[in-house]
């Protein structure tokens, strides 16, 4: 036996022990090691195929015998022969030793954008809107509704709304309504005045 086919086979027997065939002492091997040596025994195509017919061509050894051997020993099934089964493409592996295919991470979709919140009223504006009602609004009403004492509702009522170009003032009823001041250059609020005479500020300073 000549010192190439001896080397060709121990290279053979190196790869069956490696793959888990053969038992012995030996140190362990990793899994990628393993995997290469089963890749070398039993790939029907690419590189591996014509390292295996290589080695195994030196060592006087049948490498199609080889590789159905390796298989049975190791339990893989032949795959069948059918010409409408695709072949493994070119440098791998039998299907066996594929490696897993990572699963594709799920796409982001933009977060949908929050709806606008409306614009808060100042809360002036909103004692405003109450004195504008027909039925006018007690000192009460407001300070139920903001928390707040009568005093501030009163202040509110009298001298806040100015900004506005309106005065809170009562009318025989006890409730407040809003009027005009006179000769006011403030922009008027949104909403409309109605019901509200030019003469309606001195009626309500003859009732109070």
């Amino acid at each position: 036996m000549h010192g190439e086919q001896r080397l060709a086979r121990a290279l053979i027997a190196r790869c069956l022990s490696d793959a888990g065939i053969e038992s012995g002492e030996r140190v362990t091997i990793t899994c990628a090691v393993q995997d290469e040596a089963r890749n070398f025994l039993t790939a029907n195509s690419g590189s591996w195929k014509a390292a295996r017919t290589y080695w195994a061509s030196m060592a006087d050894v049948d490498p199609e015998k080889l590789r159905i051997r390796t298989m049975e020993l190791l339990g893989i099934e032949q795959p069948p022969s059918n010409d409408a089964v695709s072949q493994p493409a070119s440098n791998e592996p039998l299907r066996l030793f594929y490696p897993v295919p990572k699963p594709e991470k799920p796409k982001r979709l933009p977060k949908p954008k929050p709806a606008p919140k409306p614009a808060r009223q100042p809360k002036r504006q909103q004692v405003l809107d109450m004195l504008l009602r027909p039925e006018g609004v007690s000192l009460d009403e407001i300070a139920e509704r903001f928390g707040w004492k009568r005093d501030t509702a009163r202040n509110c009522v009298k001298y806040d709304v100015r900004s506005y170009g309106f005065e809170g003032l009562v009318c025989r009823d006890g409730r407040y309504r809003a009027f005009l001041l006179p000769e006011t250059s403030k922009p008027l609020p949104q909403k409309q005045v109605t019901g509200c005479p030019p003469s309606a500020r001195s009626m309500a300073q003859r009732a109070g």
